[in-house]
């Protein structure tokens, strides 16, 4: 029995915890970061990134949404957790951006 109660009190405390982070990550604000073609090789290099470079394609804005859906992209995404910032990384002006994805 002693067991039971212990499952289940470090069962509310798992959803304590999850609750918290959930609670966290939703005050996060979210902004573009506008980089040039040479940030995904440095990146890369750094290891800010895994993967090949072939891995990564920039995107039209407008083709995001549908390369999400079909399972071939995904946005990639940079955080700032002092900041708690979360950046979507677009290349060119604001206007123009293009979201890259493995």
């Amino acid at each position: 029995m002693m067991e039971i109660a212990g499952m289940v009190i470090s069962g509310v405390s798992l959803l304590n915890d999850l609750w918290g982070r959930f609670k966290d990550l939703s005050t996060w604000i979210e902004a573009d970061l506008l980089v040039d073609r040479e940030y995904l090789s440095l990146a890369l290099a750094e290891g800010q990134l895994e993967g090949l470079e072939q891995e990564y394609a920039w995107s039209r804005e407008e083709s995001v949404p549908t390369r999400e859906l079909r399972g071939t992209h995904r946005v990639v995404i940079a955080f700032n957790s002092e900041r708690k910032i979360k950046y979507r990384l677009c290349r060119g002006r604001e206007r123009e951006s293009r979201y890259p994805g493995p």
